[in-house]
């Protein structure tokens, strides 16, 4: 649930785990405690040699189906993305976010019949409460045969297994050197090491808090265009006299890598860090894929 805009609209997002029986519904009703009278949604069954272009105008990226639905009103054109993707695929967007625009300023754009360019009315998604896949666009209602570009698709992968270690002492750094398959990229939990609260290579937002700084790197699959962004990790803590891991309060800073060096690290800060022996961490891997695809909007 995202905060009130100024006249007080809020956004909620929900997702729903659908059991196989109700799947098999020709028609079926989504609805939230409190929210009336819910969304009816139809579902069809996708079966091998299922045309994708049935459903309007789309694009294959990889192995995700993206879908543009266009609206057209005066001078106005709302471009709505939604994709279908395997499930191990999360968060599936298409503009960078502020901190990755200096390395992936390419934006979404429409161009018309003449070679014009259109690029996307912030304002008036804002002004319009819509989320990060829906672009509005200022195009003269004399302009045709508009295609839309989209210069990449990103997205969030959680597939990879825990890894578990031994926190290191304050002068020690630890070769870990374990490696995990993510999307057919293989990736390489390196080194771990304690920083100091008063360490010049903890960030100016963790100071005085120390830090594990993980470093990573990653073998790009010859076989795809994914490659790696980012990987944040999520820790847990053994605690307790059964000795379970536990969430704590953390905050994590990573720092975009190079699309070439493949290499990056991640610092996390714990409350009371130094007192844990024992460390589970999960990873996020923050993957882009980067291709021209253009898509003609009928």
């Amino acid at each position: 649930m995202t905060g009130a805009s100024e006249d007080g609209t809020y956004a909620l997002r929900a997702s729903y785990e659908l059991p196989k029986e109700m799947i098999r519904q020709d028609q079926m009703t989504l609805k939230m405690e409190k929210f009336e009278p819910g969304i009816s949604v139809s579902l069809s069954e996708a079966i091998t040699g299922f045309e994708p272009e049935l459903m309007g105008n789309f694009a294959v990226i990889e192995d995700i189906y993206v879908f543009a639905d266009m609206n057209r009103e005066a001078d106005t054109v709302r471009i709505q993305l939604s994709t279908v993707a395997p499930k191990e695929l999360e968060s599936i967007r298409f503009e960078p976010y502020d901190h990755e625009k200096a390395h992936f300023p390419d934006s979404v754009r429409l161009t018309d019949s003449q070679g014009n360019i259109y690029l996307p009315d912030l304002e008036l998604r804002k002004s319009n409460h819509a989320d990060r896949n829906t672009f509005y666009f200022r195009v003269s209602e004399d302009k045709s045969d508009l295609l839309l570009i989209i210069p990449q698709i990103m997205y969030r992968r959680s597939d990879l297994e825990d890894v578990e270690f031994k926190l290191p002492n304050g002068n020690q750094v630890m070769d870990m050197n374990e490696t995990l398959s993510s999307g057919g990229n293989e990736i390489t939990v390196k080194t771990v090491e304690l920083l100091a609260k008063e360490s010049d290579r903890i960030p100016e937002e963790f100071k005085g808090a120390g830090g594990l700084k993980i470093d990573f790197s990653a073998v790009k699959s010859p076989r795809g265009q994914e490659t790696i962004m980012r990987i944040m990790p999520t820790l847990k803590v053994k605690k307790g006299l059964l000795g379970q891991y536990e969430m704590i309060s953390q905050a994590v800073h990573g720092e975009t890598w190079s699309l070439e060096d493949q290499t990056g690290f991640a610092i996390c800060t714990l409350d009371d860090l130094e007192e844990y022996k024992r460390i589970s961490m999960s990873l996020d891997v923050e993957c882009i894929i980067i291709s021209e695809v253009e898509l003609k909007l009928e």
